[in-house]
């Protein structure tokens, strides 16, 4: 049986010199519905927290499935582009309606704000 819950992924790319895998990466994993800011609906302002650089997050995907979009992401943009990037280092993880963060500041990219209440 499949576990549907929120995932929280975090990653480093080994990126050997090549900055541009990273943006890309990023921007190939919000295709697949991930995101890099949520709306917290228990404050009272609806502010939206941001995530760090390389951390993103999806309802209803399983860890496992999370790990398996950003190993694909980072495949895809080897073969387009010639090269042999993978990851350093990642964590998927269950993530849950219970969280403390820093809002920060807003990323330059845009992508969707999936609400995420915080009891």
């Amino acid at each position: 049986m499949e576990e549907n819950y929120d995932v929280l992924i975090c990653y480093d790319i080994d990126a050997k010199n090549d900055s541009a895998v990273y943006s890309d990466v990023k921007e190939a994993m919000k295709t697949k519905g991930y995101a890099d800011r949520l709306i917290d609906l228990a404050d009272s302002k609806k502010r939206t927290l941001h995530l760090p650089n390389t951390t993103l997050w999806k309802q209803t995907t399983p860890v496992v499935i999370a790990r398996e979009d950003l190993n694909s992401c980072i495949a895809d943009y080897n073969k387009k582009n010639s090269t042999s990037h993978g990851l350093e280092r990642c964590i998927a993880m269950e993530f849950t309606s219970i969280w403390a963060g820093v809002y920060g500041k807003a990323h330059s990219s845009k992508s969707k704000s999936p609400e995420k209440n915080r009891k």
